[in-house]
């Protein structure tokens, strides 16, 4: 079962895989003598699982004094459903970097910086690190910048002495820093290339603009099909 779970889980695959007669008739030529699961136990096995490994999860970081950094961001996925994701970073006992997958929240509300904020809260107090919060690592969007800010106002509130402040605690994601420099430097290359009175041989055409902005149309032009 443990196997199985594993496969469905690392390689994404439906609950009703299990059930495919396909999928039977492999196990069943491989190990006749096995017994496949229906899906609906799959699905409480892995419930049971997460629930197991989530208690293991929460007993070894209580079992350490020192504080915590996360990181976090919103996905949005293709049926438009957004989720939170946190991972938590510190140094164990043996000095050693660990990194950890906290929860993978569903946000059924608008992803504003308030309820960005009561998500994570909600995620560390269900853990019981809440009042050894370190750093917060994010991308610049405003929604985060309010997130930050709802967080330390209820910080003041519920763990005073955690000493949590936006300008001490906030760490802004370098390769999105990076990725919005790239961005403003490359709209100084941006031409009408898709134009019809596009002329990339005129004497006003930069050879090196027109270089940039051919590649970054036909970029566009893969992406899109």
């Amino acid at each position: 079962m443990g196997k199985l779970l594993k496969w469905i889980v690392k390689t994404d695959q439906p609950f009703l895989c299990v059930d495919n007669e396909a999928f039977e008739d492999l196990i069943q030529y491989l190990k006749p003598e096995v017994l496949i699961n229906s899906r609906r136990t799959i699905m409480r096995r892995l419930e049971e699982l997460y629930s197991q490994m989530k208690g293991q999860l929460k007993d070894k970081l209580n079992s350490f004094k020192s504080k915590f950094s996360i990181t976090c961001d919103v996905w949005t996925s293709k049926n438009q459903l957004s989720f939170f994701g946190f991972t938590i970073h510190f140094i164990d006992d043996d000095w050693t970097m660990q990194n950890h997958l906290l929860a993978f929240k569903y946000l059924e509300s608008e992803h504003d910086g308030v309820s960005l904020s009561k998500a994570m809260i909600e995620v560390l107090e269900d853990y019981g690190i809440a009042d050894r919060l370190l750093g917060v690592t994010l991308d610049n969007a405003s929604n985060n910048t309010t997130m930050m800010f709802e967080i330390q106002k209820n910080y003041a509130a519920a763990y005073p002495n955690s000493g949590f402040s936006v300008v001490w605690n906030q760490i802004e994601c370098m390769a999105h820093v990076l990725n919005l420099a790239a961005q403003q430097i490359l709209k100084v290359f941006k031409q009408p290339i898709d134009a019809d009175t596009y002329d990339p041989q005129s004497d006003s055409a930069d050879p090196l603009v027109s270089c940039v902005s051919r590649l970054s149309f036909l970029c566009r032009k893969i992406r899109a099909v």
